[in-house]
C-alpha cells in the first residue's frame, strides 16, 4: 500500500494518503459479490464424521458447543458495555453492526450444534 502511494508511514505508524482515502471511497460503495465459504475445520470434521464413533462425536460438539456459547456471551458482555445507551453514535456504527453480525453468527452456531448432537442422540438410539 506505500508503494502504491495508498498510505504512508509516519512516527505515530500509518496514515491514509489522499489518493488511498479516494481509493478506499470508491471500494466501499461497490456491491460485492459471495466469496466461497470460508474455511471451517470442525465442519469439515463432521463431513467425515462416519469414520468416528458417537461418542467422540458427541465429546467434539459439546466442546464445540461450550466454546461458541462463551464467546457468544464474551461478544455480549462487550456490546452491553460499549453501547450501554442503547444505540452507537455514527461513527461507531460499523463496529456495533459486525458486532451484533459475530453475536448472531456464534447464536447460528450454537444452534447447528445442538441439531447436530439431537441428529447423533436419535441416530443412535436407533441403532440399539
Amino acid at each position: 500500500l506505500t508503494k502504491e502511494g495508498l498510505i504512508t508511514k509516519n512516527p505515530d505508524g500509518y496514515s491514509i494518503t489522499h489518493k488511498g482515502s479516494a481509493e478506499l471511497d470508491q471500494w466501499l460503495v461497490k456491491d460485492q459479490a459471495l466469496d466461497n465459504t470460508a474455511k471451517d475445520i470442525f465442519s469439515l470434521r463432521m463431513y467425515f464424521s462416519h469414520r468416528m464413533d458417537d461418542e467422540r462425536i458427541c465429546e467434539l460438539l459439546q466442546s464445540q458447543k461450550i466454546q461458541h456459547e462463551a464467546k457468544q456471551k464474551f461478544l455480549q458482555v462487550i456490546l452491553r458495555q460499549k453501547y450501554k445507551s442503547g444505540h452507537p453514535s455514527h461513527e461507531e456504527r460499523g463496529y456495533y453492526l459486525l458486532l451484533k453480525g459475530s453475536i448472531e453468527r456464534e447464536a447460528f452456531y450454537v444452534n447447528w450444534l445442538n441439531e447436530c448432537l439431537d441428529y447423533i442422540q436419535e441416530e443412535s438410539k436407533g441403532q440399539d
